[in-house]
């Protein structure tokens, strides 16, 4: 009788251990997805000549309007970021 409350009581803890690290993990994994959505957010250029198009970061945006004139143009830059 003992080792049988014993054991009920022991698999009672491993399961709330268990129950933490799924929401721990659940949690990181959740938090993981999120920083990496934003990782990948993208920078939007229009109204440039020869550089309108998406780019991964802002400085790639930058680089790629400064590769060629872009005299009397109104150049928009889009941060998805934010």
């Amino acid at each position: 009788m003992l080792s049988t409350k014993k054991s009920l009581f022991e698999a009672t803890n491993q399961l709330k251990i268990m129950k933490k690290s799924f929401t721990f993990l659940f949690v990181l994994a959740l938090i993981a997805g999120i920083w990496v959505q934003t990782a990948d957010a993208q920078v939007t250029v229009t109204g440039s000549t020869g550089a309108n198009a998406s780019y991964a970061r802002l400085t790639l945006a930058f680089t790629a309007i400064k590769c060629t004139a872009q005299t009397s143009n109104n150049i928009v830059i889009i941060n998805s970021n934010f």
